[in-house]
């Protein structure tokens, strides 16, 4: 059995409630999309002592309105993922780098393809290799101010290497069969002994 120490509340920050969240170490990631009227933000949260305090906070300014900045975020190693599907109409994800002096903006990875809807609904990025990062994103066709289905859903892989974490390079795509279909509502990556494994939600 598996067993957990006595948990620690981790409150909300100057009001905002956030819709999404990963932890890598000691770092706490929140993303709060529906803050600054829809351009989001992202909280990076660290346990010192048993007290939660807020490090930094990220933003991204867009021309569309919302973007959503923060609905999915993930983060493995230094390296951080941040879904904002409202941008542009299709959606994109932001990649950081964190350092000594803070996250560093590395790359914006556009929706990969024309049709794409809510591309970067979700996300998971996977580093067991220092010198290789892997990054799936999930693209539902999902209209984000109904909730409902207008599209076939999409998934990708995109990878990148450790000479230059800002190019990455898509590897695998999977287009639904069902139009429409929420494929990419959640998505998730990890590695076995057969190599990387790739799990996608479709509840459609």
């Amino acid at each position: 059995s598996v067993g957990y120490d006595t948990a620690t509340a981790l409150d909300a920050f100057d009001g905002q409630i956030p819709s999404a969240i990963d932890i890598w170490n000691s770092r706490v990631v929140l993303g709060v999309p529906h803050a600054n009227n829809g351009y989001g933000l992202v909280q990076l949260v660290d346990n010192q002592n048993g007290t939660w305090n807020l490090e930094a906070e990220l933003t991204e300014q867009s021309v569309s309105l919302p973007n959503m900045f923060g609905f999915s975020v993930s983060q493995s190693g230094d390296l951080l993922a941040v879904g904002s599907p409202g941008s542009n109409g299709s959606g994109e994800v932001h990649v950081y780098d964190e350092t000594d002096k803070g996250y560093v903006k590395l790359a914006t990875i556009p929706a990969a393809a024309n049709g794409d809807i809510a591309f970067g609904y979700s996300v998971d990025m996977y580093q067991g290799d220092p010198d290789i990062a892997y990054l799936v994103i999930g693209s539902p066709g999902v209209s984000l101010a109904s909730g409902q289905p207008t599209s076939s859903g999409h998934c990708y892989i995109y990878r990148a290497f450790s000479t230059d974490f800002s190019q990455w390079e898509q590897i695998f795509s999977r287009t639904s069969i069902e139009s429409p279909s929420l494929l990419g509502i959640d998505v998730a990556l990890d590695e076995m002994d057969g190599g990387l494994v790739m799990a996608v939600g479709e509840p459609s």
